[in-house]
């Protein structure tokens, strides 16, 4: 016997405007489950979601205690529709979802079937004496799903952030919300190192200048024989929101990004992991031009910030080094980055914006198109 029908992973609070009968996800609404009431005791059962495009799991529980789950392909829930999955359960194959049924009541969006097995898109690289896990990304691009942590010869890292070091360590809460350096060997192989872009593209402050800065970009700087820094189009690519680029002032928003989440407008970090990036918070060695005073950023997710528990307690504001110069001045040499964003009203977003050369950031190798 059926105890309990429940589907997973859905955002469950929405903003319903009466006046134009409209129902949309909140931006700030967290995930959570959604008990479906029995129709036919063990036969069918109802549900009624936030419209929303997410991959749900389905968990069936028996009253003797045993659980079953499948997860259910990746589907847009619009406002008004009905979706059907039919399942079969059986003590030799668990539990099956297949497409089948017919939609009565409310308007036909069509069926919902199992989630597709991606297949093996991990992979490894040695680099330097170290291995590192990979990704290849369903827009074809492979990336290194761990930050890279590779000192060159002639860098030492350094705790110290407002040392001219070009590479520091990442840092942690030392439990009264001051930000202080993390040198264990744990933390360094899961946040790898803090890099300036000097130390990113292997080059010396007289060869990247406002006249050389824009010709750096997709170098390999650091990076694996066959692998590059990636460029900002690369990054955009993936979290589809960059607040302006180098010939374009207006943001920019690309809803086809592989990670873009409409209600955050820009990527989801929940995304980023479904995906296999690994999404991991390094933080930031702040530096906003070269006369400022840098440091390290002591703002942290919590539970009202943050929809993902794992990152509760870790730094807020992560960068990510792109290639992409952006602007120069009398006093500044920016290039375009990755960022998050732990807000309320934006819980684990990843958008891009600019940065200073001399700003700490997490990098991540991607591999060139060609060798793939």
């Amino acid at each position: 016997q059926i105890a309990s029908v429940v589907l997973q992973g859905s955002k469950t609070t929405a903003d319903v405007n009466v006046a134009e009968s409209t129902v949309e996800v909140s931006a700030s609404s967290e995930t959570g489950d959604v008990t479906a009431w029995a129709v036919a005791d063990n036969e069918r059962y109802n549900a009624i979601i936030v419209p929303q495009e997410v991959a749900l799991t389905l968990k069936v529980t028996m009253d003797n205690g045993d659980e079953y789950t499948s997860g259910l392909a990746s589907t847009s829930y619009v406002q008004g529709g009905q979706y059907t999955a039919t399942v079969r359960l059986s003590e030799e194959s668990g539990l099956e979802v297949k497409v089948a049924g017919d939609i009565e009541g409310w308007e036909d969006e069509g069926e919902v079937g199992p989630a597709e097995d991606p297949g093996d898109n991990t992979g490894e690289i040695e680099y330097q004496g170290v291995t590192y896990k990979t990704v290849t990304l369903d827009n074809g691009s492979t990336w290194m799903a761990e930050p890279l942590r590779y000192v060159p010869e002639g860098y030492t890292p350094s705790t110290d952030p407002t040392a001219d070091s070009h590479i520091w360590y990442p840092y942690k809460n030392d439990g009264s919300g001051a930000a202080v350096a993390a040198t264990d060997e744990e933390t360094i192989a899961a946040k790898g190192y803090l890099y300036d872009m000097y130390a990113a593209l292997g080059v010396t402050s007289e060869e990247l200048t406002a006249e050389t800065a824009a010709s750096f970009e997709g170098a390999q700087g650091i990076c694996p024989d066959g692998w590059h820094i990636p460029t900002w189009q690369e990054f955009f690519d993936l979290c589809g929101y960059s607040n302006r680029t180098a010939t374009v002032s207006s943001p920019q928003t690309n809803p086809d990004a592989l990670f873009y989440d409409s209600a955050l407008n820009g990527g989801s970090i929940a995304k980023f992991n479904e995906g296999g990036w690994n999404f991991v918070c390094s933080g930031s060695r702040m530096k906003s031009t070269f006369t400022a005073t840098p440091k390290y950023q002591n703002i942290w997710a919590s539970e009202s910030t943050c929809s993902i528990e794992e990152y509760y307690g870790e730094p807020t504001i992560n960068y990510f080094v792109t290639s992409t110069f952006y602007q120069a001045g009398t006093n500044n040499l920016q290039f375009m980055t990755g960022s998050t964003t732990f807000t309320t009203s934006f819980p684990g977003k990843v958008t891009m914006m600019f940065a200073h050369c001399e700003t700490g950031q997490q990098l991540r190798c991607v591999k060139d198109a060609a060798t793939e």
